[in-house]
């Protein structure tokens, strides 16, 4: 049975050639996800798009769970413009990669940083003191959903802001107008019935619900 790995290097973690001095491949980034084929110190690894080298295995952890059948689906998001940010990896689904660029491309120009919450989510992991109850069909659990606080000259504004009696900041607004006029697939959450001002989604459960649940099963049923 194959390992699955995870990088945790912050600097990045050299993928060469062959062990110990070999030429350098490349250089994966923190959090990348590979596929063991073989270890001692150094482990023969492949990567998501198929290339094989060596990496130290000091600078692994062991992955299980979604990582192992969907590590070529599950991506950990890079800012493109410095615009989206998070403490933890920013995990999304391939098919919602486009969509996350464009937010993160409008929020830079709307000179706003959009800073998650959450993204791709165990749905056997109970959330506590959310605003809105979690669905069981939430899209998030597919890595097709990102919940994000408005940081705006400074100032954080999140579900909160949007029920004052002042409202967020009118870029904040024109940024959610854009976004929801340049991006058709995206849904925000404010306009759902039940408003949750901080969440996007492409609506996979909804308009494609047979391929929510086909994901929804490989990544945490299988």
């Amino acid at each position: 049975m194959k390992a699955h790995y995870r990088t945790t290097s912050s600097n990045g973690l050299r993928l060469r050639k062959s062990p110990h001095d070999g030429e350098t491949l490349k250089v994966l980034p923190s959090h990348t996800l590979l596929t063991g084929m073989g270890e001692e110190t150094w482990v023969k690894v492949s990567t998501a798009d198929g290339q094989i080298g060596y990496v130290l295995k000091d600078f692994l952890e062991p992955v299980s769970g979604p990582f192992a059948s969907a590590q070529n689906e599950i991506v950990c998001y890079t800012a493109k413009h410095q615009a989206i940010e998070s403490d933890s990896p920013i995990l999304i689904n391939r098919d919602f990669l486009q969509s996350v660029e464009k937010m993160e491309e409008l929020a830079a120009a709307h000179s706003i940083n959009l800073t998650v919450t959450s993204s791709f989510r165990n749905p056997k992991v109970q959330l506590r003191n959310t605003v809105v109850v979690p669905s069981n069909m939430s899209n998030h659990h597919v890595g097709h959903a990102l919940d994000v606080n408005f940081l705006y000259k400074g100032k954080l504004y999140g579900c909160s802001s949007f029920t004052d009696r002042c409202g967020p900041p009118s870029e904040v607004c024109r940024f959610i107008r854009e976004v929801k006029k340049t991006v058709p697939s995206i849904r925000w959450g404010g306009d759902f019935t039940v408003p949750d001002y901080i969440h996007f989604d492409d609506g996979l459960n909804v308009t494609n619900p047979q391929q929510f649940l086909t994901k929804l099963h490989k990544y945490w049923l299988d």
